[in-house]
């Protein structure tokens, strides 16, 4: 029964007040954060975070305007994101999870302010007299606005986790709202679009990767999701749209180099507008470039050098053991841990017959498929699943609304049996992370490690039935 107008205003000041207080107590507890207050001796940071977010989805089925349906899918992906109550440790995203103190507190973006260990870890390189950090700084730039609260507190500056944690989940959740209005605006049908977008946010590498620490992951599929809802838009009658998707691209090229590939396919969806749309996206994307250029001309010497050093080199692996190593991997395969991706690159197959965006991403996904599985360490690491290929979630979320044509009543039950199996896995990493059957996923650090399948989750829960 819909609510009076009057009880849905009292509702709303109510959402709005709950809102405003939950934001408050976050704000304390990252500037409090690893100290004292009564008898709470480590933060309560992701309670309120979480009630705040319900709070905005709630305050956003009340409105139903035309963004209400993007704020509501970031704010329920929020509390997916935040409801392990933890964070991922891990030695790829310690420089950026100290760089936001480096910037608040000392005014540098080096790691010279820390007391590393000589020889220095490997994720920090030095040059020039400064100990630099190896990855791109997309991530720890973006977490800025996190980190002030507690750079403003009494906290070391190696404090982590709870800061790291709430600033990725904070761009993953806002990738979410975008992947549902790029859905939306490109005549997804409703049903169809919040299933995507639910498949994206608790379904994929987002869940357990992007949104868990401050890998790469995080800015990039921010911003190319930000590009294709711009790219769609500009394609749909709005010209100036085009330079919000190249800044995008920009940004997600600054995050994650091999993103070049899917920015690439976004201007060629955008030729068709003309010489000036192309302009447009080009110069904005070159802002974000430039100031990575800059940032890497004092950390590595020149504008096009990184911190991956010889690893730009190192894609020796057979393509075929690539190949099958980042699709079918039972550590790390796309297809073994996201199944409905079947679906999605079936969706860009076949939106590409009829839509230049849908080819083009196409295109892209399986480049960049092709450009990983020749990779030397195509696994990635340690990780859980496809984190190599988490960037491409965008993608494969908007992929699916290709599959519109399709009946619902064999598409639904097809995108439920694979989106569950999926979501199972990614509760196991984010929910269980220490127990066996996860710890045989994350800890599989190397090629022949990444194809024992006794290490797949359900092979594992068959075998340990069986004894």
């Amino acid at each position: 029964m819909p609510l009076s107008p009057a009880a849905a205003r009292r509702a709303r000041r109510t959402l709005d007040a709950l809102t405003a207080v939950a934001a408050v107590v976050v704000a304390l507890e990252l500037f409090r954060l690893g100290t004292p207050l009564g008898p709470l001796r480590k933060p309560v940071l992701y309670v309120p975070a979480i009630v705040g977010a319900l709070a905005v989805a709630a305050r956003a089925w009340l409105v139903r305007g035309p963004r209400s349906g993007a704020i509501a899918a970031a704010a329920l992906s929020l509390a997916v994101f935040l409801a392990n109550g933890r964070s991922i440790v891990s030695g790829d995203t310690y420089p950026a999870s100290y760089l936001p103190w480096m910037a608040l507190r000392h005014g540098t973006l080096t790691l010279d302010p820390l007391a590393l260990p000589d020889p220095l870890p490997y994720w920090a390189v030095r040059h020039g007299g400064h100990v630099w950090s190896r990855y791109p700084i997309a991530a720890p730039v973006l977490a800025l606005p996190v980190y002030l609260p507690a750079a403003l507190g009494p906290a070391r500056d190696a404090a982590r986790g709870e800061p790291e944690k709430l600033a990725a989940a904070l761009m993953c959740a806002l990738s979410a709202g975008f992947v549902l209005a790029a859905l939306r605006r490109a005549g997804t049908p409703p049903w169809l679009a919040a299933a995507a977008t639910a498949l994206y946010a608790a379904a994929s590498p987002v869940l357990t990767t992007a949104s868990q620490a401050l890998w790469q992951h995080a800015p990039s599929v921010l911003a190319l999701s930000a590009a294709i809802w711009a790219t769609v838009r500009a394609r749909a009658g709005e010209p100036s749209f085009a330079a919000w998707a190249g800044l995008a691209c920009g940004v997600s090229v600054a995050a994650r180099p091999t993103d070049a590939l899917v920015a690439a396919a976004l201007a060629l969806a955008l030729a068709p507008l003309g010489l000036r749309a192309l302009l447009a996206f080009a110069a904005a994307g070159a802002a974000p470039l430039l100031a990575m250029g800059t940032y890497q001309a004092l950390a590595f010497g020149a504008p096009w050098a990184t911190g991956y050093g010889g690893e730009v080199r190192a894609f020796g692996t057979p393509l075929g053991e690539g190949l099958l190593g980042v699709l079918a991997s039972p550590t790390r395969g796309l297809l073994t841990f996201v199944p409905w991706a079947t679906l999605a690159l079936a969706g860009l197959f076949a939106g590409a017959r009829r839509d230049p965006l849908h080819r083009a991403l196409l295109g892209a996904a399986l480049a960049t498929i092709l450009l990983y599985a020749r990779w030397h360490a195509w696994w990635g690491g340690w990780c859980f699943g496809p984190r190599v290929l988490c960037d491409l979630s965008p993608l494969l979320a908007f992929g699916l609304g290709g599959l519109a044509g399709v009946r619902a009543r064999l598409l639904a039950p097809a995108l439920a049996a694979t989106g569950l199996y999926a979501a199972a896995l990614g509760a196991l990493a984010t929910h269980a992370p220490r127990s066996t059957l996860a710890r045989a996923v994350y800890d599989a650090d190397g090629r022949e490690l990444a194809m024992e399948w006794r290490r797949y989750p359900p092979v594992a829960l068959l075998a340990r039935e069986a004894r």
